[in-house]
């Protein structure tokens, strides 16, 4: 039986896969993840409290969606089955890699800072694209409009270990996300529990965006899971267990 302090109450009933991960979370911690760590309490209890349904899966107005298995390679991918993927899915709105080169085989990281740079640009209607193997890729400039330039050109952190991968994520373009990294569970958007995946995004609305950099570059606090729940607008999530096929 969970301890009593291990049961969670969302604020809406049809949360309630929020508490079932709280519990899990907390009674079988894997890895270096603590269930004393309070960080992972903070962020689930903030998002039990979150004030509107969340669903746990993509529905039909989401713009989250799970890409194809094979999109999960650390190879270089060709825009033409990037595209692809995109327009497959129901969630589908728009793509444009703010590029005039011919659909090839590119990095993916050039697509992120191609498709971060276009959505400051366009607002939150399209997509996003976030996926790099995170040991073999190198920090990527990635160029802002001029009225929100952050200090610093670039926005991809990771620890570099050969552990380390960066996984996708798609959703409106230009979002704040985060992502999984190693034994660091805690410190990102993305957490695993027992072959589980929660993601969680932010559409890159100039209010949220002017927040993230101001965090990023500016403050000496560290936005957290818990106050980005608290301060960032609409977001979204999406669990993913190990059985998904856009699970990596």
């Amino acid at each position: 039986m969970a301890d009593p302090e291990d049961i969670l109450q969302p604020l809406y009933p049809e949360n309630h896969w929020i508490a079932d991960l709280y519990r899990e979370w907390s009674t079988s911690p894997i890895s270096c993840v603590k269930a004393t760590q309070t960080e992972g309490r903070a962020a689930l209890e903030t998002l039990a409290a979150y004030g509107r349904l969340l669903p746990s899966r993509p529905t039909t107005d989401s713009k989250l969606f799970e890409m194809q298995a094979r999109m999960t390679a650390k190879e270089p991918v060709t825009v033409a089955d990037m595209v692809g993927d995109l327009i497959s899915s129901e969630h589908f709105t728009a793509v444009d890699m703010n590029s005039t080169r011919e659909p090839k085989s590119i990095r993916k990281e050039e697509v992120l800072g191609s498709l971060v740079h276009f959505g400051n640009q366009n607002g939150e209607e399209c997509i996003s694209v976030l996926n790099v193997a995170a040991h073999t890729a190198q920090r990527r400039g990635v160029r802002y409009p001029a009225d929100i330039s952050p200090k610093k050109t670039d926005i991809l952190h990771w620890n570099g270990t050969p552990q380390t991968r960066l996984d996708w994520v798609i959703c409106p373009r230009g979002a704040i996300t985060g992502s999984h990294i190693d034994e660091y569970t805690m410190r990102s958007w993305i957490w695993h529990w027992k072959g589980k995946k929660l993601w969680f995004a932010w559409p890159g609305s100039a209010t949220n965006l002017e927040k993230y950099l101001s965090y990023l570059f500016n403050s000496t606090e560290e936005m957290n899971i818990a106050r980005a729940i608290q301060e960032f607008e609409n977001m979204e999530v999406l669990l993913l267990d190990d059985s998904d096929e856009g699970f990596s």
